[in-house]
């Protein structure tokens, strides 16, 4: 009976270590994985360079950074930040893993869920870029654990990188 009790306060109340019953960490302090957006060497990595769209909307961009390496960057929309990291060549397909973090205000508290981070703050998701025979073309997919099928979309050069 005394376990019980301790998972239904542990439920009721958040067992984070705190005495005070509270979450540690609000919502908006949720720790990210460690930023890492460099693309590794490959023989088709100047390929990628530019800005790419899907819908008419940029969605990536690869360029130079200012020490000239190659990086990725995902669209940021507010309130969600996108973190990625975990970039590598399987042949010629990129892939990388991107973990997209809530920033906004809303609290999601929930007995399940006592710290109010979002429940798909933090997610990580499994992200593919591959080549097509048009050089401004990419498809691009993403899965994740939760995903039955990863989602799938072409992605169109609109500005060239340098």
């Amino acid at each position: 009976m005394r376990i019980a009790s301790v998972l239904i306060a542990c439920v009721l109340l958040g067992c984070n270590g705190s005495s005070s019953g509270t979450a540690t960490t609000p919502p908006t302090q949720q720790s990210h994985q460690p930023s890492d957006p460099f693309v590794p060497e490959h023989p088709r990595r100047s390929n990628l360079l530019g800005e790419w769209q899907t819908e008419g909307e940029t969605v990536l961009v690869i360029e130079h950074d200012e020490d000239g390496r190659i990086v990725l960057r995902s669209l940021q929309v507010p309130p969600w930040e996108s973190v990625i990291n975990n970039i590598r060549w399987e042949g010629d397909v990129l892939r990388y893993d991107e973990y997209m973090y809530y920033t906004g205000p809303e609290d999601f508290s929930t007995i399940t869920n006592p710290s109010g981070a979002h429940p798909y703050s933090g997610v990580r998701n499994e992200s593919t870029l591959l080549f097509q025979d048009d050089p401004d073309r990419l498809t691009h997919t993403i899965s994740t654990k939760d995903a039955l099928n990863p989602i799938g979309e072409e992605l169109t050069r609109v500005k060239a990188g340098g």
